[in-house]
């Protein structure tokens, strides 16, 4: 699973819930009057290709700043692929600067983050990183204790650009997902020529499924007020009881459904079965977020699954380490390290690798831009 938040509450009954963007599409084959499949189209367009490197500030020297000094670093859990190599990311970038890297070794829970904090903490590390969804705001107190010991703590990867950021916390890499929801209706959008009927999955325990849930309906009212938009939210845990049966419900009432669009991609492990169990293979598509390789070679078998927004997890764990230096250096914080999303699709998914691979796809200017920005190139 590669949602990126740490799951609090856990609920126990899928929530149904209409969110209606304007009156019910016709299911008609035209295009409806109101819609803007062109604008639509135009923001896919410009993610179906390699992303370009965006530079995240000033450079800077990172020898200099990182000389013998320790970072600490807990992800959200170690036993996740996309965490994982995030982490590795980080942690060879950081030693090539000359940092020393202790990484905690944990299974997502809050307990063993605040082990993780009063550890890095008693080991008077120079500064914690905090990777892919360990959520500061779980683990305050821990937070605040290592603020007051002088040593700062940097958030990678676990809120969206819109959500306000807790306090104590030095610096922030903020993810891009409301785009990412945007991306995903504009897709659905233009595969249905404007006439999109969607049964949109949430997963409302992670802090970042809302904003792609508000990406998908900020765009829909936009460029396809009349479409049809159907949200079911679905807690992790409850994953492989409810998604199946949640989407072959969806389907049997609505027989002008047309796509389903749950926010993280791992959650079409459950919705792929669905549709195939309502017979509806064909008239149902399902496109996700996060390119996940298993998901991104169902995107190439094309039958249901027909695009995957995908991230580059060394990329993550590259801006993760830039902004940790920054703040080690005492320089401003990046207002944007500028991550990327790349729509994989079935005219360029092989770019990814055959069988897909995690990370591959996205080119190499990430890599030469940041050891530049770092002076080690």
């Amino acid at each position: 699973m590669r949602a990126y938040g740490k799951v609090g509450a856990l609920l126990a009954v899928v929530a149904l819930s209409i969110a209606g963007c304007g009156s019910t599409s016709s299911g008609g084959s035209s295009t409806p009057s109101n819609s803007n499949v062109a604008h639509a189209q135009s923001l896919v367009d410009q993610y179906t290709g390699v992303p370009a490197f965006q530079s995240p500030g000033p450079n800077i020297d990172a020898k200099s700043i990182a000389a013998g000094k320790k970072i600490f670093s807990i992800p959200s859990t170690t036993t996740a692929a996309f965490m994982q190599a995030t982490e590795d990311a980080f942690e060879t970038y950081a030693k090539q600067a000359g940092a020393s890297v202790t990484s905690w070794p944990n299974q997502g829970q809050t307990s063993q983050w605040v082990q993780g904090m009063q550890t890095a903490v008693s080991a008077k590390s120079d500064v914690i990183s905090l990777i892919d969804g360990t959520d500061p705001r779980l683990i305050m107190p821990q937070v605040t204790a290592a603020k007051n010991a002088g040593i700062p703590v940097v958030d990678v990867h676990d809120l969206d650009m819109s959500q306000p950021t807790p306090p104590n916390v030095a610096a922030f890499v903020s993810g891009h997902f409301a785009t990412a929801g945007q991306l995903l209706a504009a897709w659905a959008i233009t595969q249905t020529k404007g006439d999109a009927n969607v049964l949109v999955v949430t997963s409302n325990n992670f802090v970042n499924s809302p904003p792609v849930a508000e990406g998908i309906q900020s765009e829909f009212k936009a460029d396809c007020p009349s479409c049809k938009v159907t949200t079911v939210n679905v807690d992790a845990p409850d994953w492989p009881t409810k998604i199946q049966s949640a989407v072959q419900t969806a389907i049997t009432r609505d027989p002008k459904l047309n796509y389903v669009l749950p926010v993280f991609d791992s959650m079409l492990t459950y919705v792929v079965p669905g549709v195939r169990s309502a017979a509806a293979v064909g008239r149902v598509k399902a496109a996700s977020f996060n390119g996940s390789p298993a998901i991104l070679d169902l995107v190439r078998a094309g039958d249901v699954v027909t695009m995957d927004i995908g991230e580059n997890p060394a990329y993550v764990g590259a801006a993760g380490l830039d902004q940790t230096l920054r703040v080690l250096g005492k320089l401003p914080p990046s207002p944007d390290e500028h991550l990327v999303l790349r729509v994989f699709d079935t005219n360029n998914v092989k770019e990814a690798g055959v069988p897909a691979m995690l990370g591959q796809g996205y080119g190499e200017a990430w890599k030469a831009g940041y050891l530049k920005t770092w002076g080690l190139q």
